[in-house]
Parts: C-alpha cells; sequence; structure tokens
C-alpha cells in the first residue's frame, strides 16, 4: 500500500529481474571517505559506499501480458501517475540536493531523473556513463515502453541508509510521489476484501483519485468505475 500512500519503491540493479539490463553494467563509484568534524576540527572519515536505483513506469496500461506478470495474473493494481507531477516532484528535491550541505562540506548530490528507455538489438559493449546505462534495455523488452526514475548519490553505511532514505532494505529505497497518482485500476482477481480496502486507502489518501475495476472483454478491457 505505499504506492498508494505517496511512495514508490526504487530498486538496486541486482534486485531487477533482467540480467541483460544495462543497469546491471552500471558500476558503483568507488568507496567514499566523508570528514567527521568537530569543534576541534576533523575527528576522522566515515566510509560511505555511493549507490544508486531504479522505479520503472509504462506509457501502457492496458498490456495483457504486463497486467499477467507484474500485476501477478490481474489480481494486483496499475497505478496512473501525473507525469508533470513527477518532474515538479523531482525540482523540488533536486533543488534541495543542491542546497544541501553537511558539516562545512557537501555529501555527493542525491540526484533524480525521470526518462525514457532505449532499447536495443543489441547492447552496447561498453556504456559512456552509467546514465547511459540505466536506461538501456534489450529490444525484447520494447513492449513495455518503459520509463525510469533514477536516484544517483545514495550513500551506505554500515549497511543503513542516510535519511532521507528508507534504513530497513538492503535492497533499494523509497521516493516520495505523493499527490501525483491520478487514477488506480484494480485487477478483477482481486478479492472483494482485498479490494475495498484498496478503496478505502485510496480515498483516506486522495479522494480525487479515479478507481476502476479492469475486466478482459473481447479483444480488450472493460473498466468500471468503483
Amino acid at each position: 500500500m505505499q504506492e498508494i500512500n505517496g511512495y514508490v519503491w526504487c530498486s538496486y540493479p541486482e534486485g531487477l529481474n533482467d540480467p541483460f539490463d544495462g543497469v546491471s553494467a552500471a558500476p558503483y563509484p568507488q568507496q567514499l571517505g566523508i570528514p567527521v568534524r568537530s569543534g576541534r576540527g576533523i575527528e576522522g572519515f566515515v566510509s560511505f559506499v555511493f549507490k544508486w536505483a531504479v522505479c520503472c513506469f509504462s506509457e501502457k496500461v492496458d498490456n495483457p501480458v504486463m497486467w499477467a506478470h507484474y500485476a501477478n495474473n490481474y489480481s494486483g493494481v496499475c497505478a496512473f501517475y501525473d507525469k508533470e507531477a513527477i518532474g515538479f516532484k523531482i525540482n523540488e528535491h533536486n533543488n534541495r540536493e543542491n542546497r544541501r550541505e553537511i558539516h562545512e562540506g557537501t555529501l555527493p548530490q542525491r540526484i533524480v531523473k525521470l526518462d525514457k528507455v532505449n532499447y536495443f538489438e543489441k547492447m552496447p559493449d561498453l556504456f559512456t556513463s552509467v546514465e547511459e546505462a540505466i536506461y538501456s534495455k534489450m529490444a525484447e523488452w520494447s513492449y513495455e515502453h518503459e520509463w525510469r526514475l533514477a536516484i544517483n548519490g545514495i550513500l551506505q553505511t554500515a549497511g543503513e541508509m542516510m535519511e532521507p532514505w528508507n534504513k530497513n532494505s538492503k535492497n533499494g529505497v523509497t521516493f516520495n510521489l505523493e499527490e501525483c497518482i491520478k487514477r488506480i485500476d484494480i485487477g478483477h482477481r482481486v478479492k472483494g476484501h482485498d479490494r475495498q480496502r484498496i478503496v478505502e486507502t485510496v480515498m483516506q489518501s486522495n479522494s480525487n483519485i479515479e478507481i476502476f475495476l479492469i475486466h478482459p472483454s473481447g479483444n480488450g478491457f472493460k473498466k468500471v468505475a468503483l
């Protein structure tokens, strides 16, 4: 339910489902030593690992393969996000990062970007940048019409994430897209009590979000407003 409440999951590359994904070829930068300061000056250094993570979206909402694979055979939901609202959230975050200073020095900025994935018949042998790798996939996945929200500059130490990131998982982080959802489609195989719980959660979060029940019908989908 965290997505309905405004948070999306951004996975580290080792958690993605395609081993040929360009993300898997994008190396993490080297370990960083960040100075720890006090009134007497630099007391020592804390070692951090510089990481990045991605959240995946699609332009398509009516692809039966994606409903089968990603929504557990129509027993899940599809959330529609407002691209302009996401852009505003990203700009707000990046502007805040540009002003952030810690202990008289600036840690690497945690910059977020939303962009469309590029598909290749044959993946490049070498990428010119980490960013290029993040937005590259093999052509077999082109039916997904994917976009990715990528976070660069996540810092990790002793297995815990620095604020404001989710500190409870080594597999990825969350990013706040509160008020960016404009519609929820619920698969027809979602059980009645689960469906009711989803509707109640959506209404409590944002009563302006449209909610539909989706049924396969002929060569397409039939939607019923809830």
